[in-house]
């Protein structure tokens, strides 16, 4: 529904700071699938464009089918929950640097879970520790300024032997620009 979303832009605080901008449409991929939470990206679109300053910068994206290498650091961030065991979301923007994992690794991770596609890749530790947890989902995984991923879905948070699962940006980069020009 129209106007029932919002976005606060250029603030560390979730409730407090920067600007809040209202979602006029959000344009969910037509092949999404809850099951596997595959084709797992929207496009945004608001109401009033949102003005770039200082906390307020664009992102690059990456050309289509572009791959990451192996180890790559790239940071997630969100306001989501700091543990499994503790649901209660942060106050304050939270961040962390893990490395992209091999397929391979990723998909003997979830193999008796789900099907892991080419438009999710894997990252953080195999002994766990650091991961994104519930309520970051959407967020960015980002590499010296390019987002390459999307927070998307994992096996409860930081667990050994189940990393943290994320959109694959670069193999969405048609849909993306169909829908935004971009």
């Amino acid at each position: 529904m129209p106007g029932s979303y919002s976005v606060r832009a250029g603030s560390k605080y979730i409730y407090k700071g920067g600007v809040i901008v209202y979602v006029k449409q959000a344009i969910l991929h037509p092949n999404h699938s809850k099951e596997n939470e595959d084709f797992d990206i929207a496009i945004l679109k608001f109401f009033q464009p949102l003005r770039y300053s200082a906390s307020i910068k664009p992102v690059k994206l990456p050309h289509q089918d572009e791959q990451l290498p192996l180890d790559t650091m790239g940071y997630i961030s969100g306001w989501g929950s700091i543990s499994s065991h503790y649901p209660f979301i942060s106050d304050e923007l939270r961040a962390v640097e893990v490395p992209v994992l091999s397929n391979d690794i990723c998909v003997n991770s979830y193999e008796n879970i789900v099907h892991i596609s080419h438009r999710m890749f894997c990252a953080g530790y195999k002994i766990g520790g650091r991961d994104s947890c519930q309520g970051d989902s959407g967020g960015p995984f980002v590499v010296k300024g390019t987002l390459y991923g999307l927070v998307s879905w994992g096996f409860n948070c930081a667990q050994p032997g189940y990393p943290g699962v994320y959109t694959n940006i670069s193999t969405l980069r048609d849909y993306i620009r169909a829908n935004t020009g971009v």
